[in-house]
């Protein structure tokens, strides 16, 4: 059973919608403060359910300090994953609340709607070394991959991260998988993504029906991921006990 999530609590004064201006300049004053490793990649996340695809997840996240979850679908991620919020607004709020914190370390579970989220992309593309994690990227439209795909190209110049996480990349819209840097695929098994991923990586793609689970492939792109292969194994193991 999952805990209860916890909600945020807000007076009147607190609740209410910041206005366009303070939102404005919001978006205009963002200078994070933390100093990282140089990086950034677009990875996608193939897997079906129950195969271990959050785990890994978390566990390929614990270094990152700044993490947005797009869980729109609300069962993913809890409160030990981050800070639950349904609004754009919310978001907006506790970004104003903590702009002036020495080191703006987050994470925050998104559970919005399509519209919100929509707005919520056009904030990370002006935050900085920010990973945005969206569940069910197969489930979003052409138009809502474009909005997705623009951003994520002027997130790159601030070192954001995407992670999309998917069980049918084959309908995971065109623009989306070709700004994909990096895949990694858990066990598979379904003939249709089998054929899919034997176009990027014959040899690679072989492997998957064996996989037991938890494991994976990675198809292309190792490099972006070699950092976290090269970390000894108890260090892996301890990042997904936290998690």
């Amino acid at each position: 059973m999952k805990t209860p999530e916890k909600k945020i609590e807000l007076d009147e004064t607190e609740a209410r919608k910041p206005s366009e201006q303070e939102q404005q300049q919001f978006l205009q004053q963002i200078q994070p403060k933390l100093t990282v490793m140089k990086e950034n990649f677009n990875l996608l996340v193939i897997g079906k359910k129950g195969y271990g695809k959050t785990s890994w997840i978390r566990g390929f996240l614990a270094n990152k300090q700044r993490v947005l979850f797009v869980d729109s679908m609300q069962y993913e991620y809890t409160e030990d994953d981050g800070l639950i919020l349904h609004t754009y607004d919310e978001l907006v709020r506790w970004f104003i609340e903590h702009r002036n914190d020495e080191r703006q370390v987050f994470r925050i579970v998104c559970r919005f709607s399509r519209e919100d989220i929509m707005k919520l992309l056009v904030l990370w593309s002006k935050l900085e070394r920010t990973t945005l994690v969206v569940e069910e990227i197969d489930m979003y439209n052409e138009d809502e991959i474009a909005l997705l795909v623009e951003h994520g190209d002027r997130g790159r110049h601030n070192e954001n991260n995407l992670i999309g996480i998917t069980r049918h990349p084959v309908e995971v819209d065109a623009q989306m998988r070709k700004h994909v840097d990096c895949i990694v695929s858990f066990q598979q098994d379904d003939v249709n993504t089998l054929s899919y991923l034997e176009k990027i990586n014959k040899d690679e793609a072989k492997r998957l029906p064996a996989l037991h689970k938890g494991e994976v492939v990675v198809l292309t792109g190792f490099e972006y991921l070699k950092a976290y292969y090269e970390r000894d194994d108890e260090a892996k193991q301890n990042d997904t006990n936290r998690s």
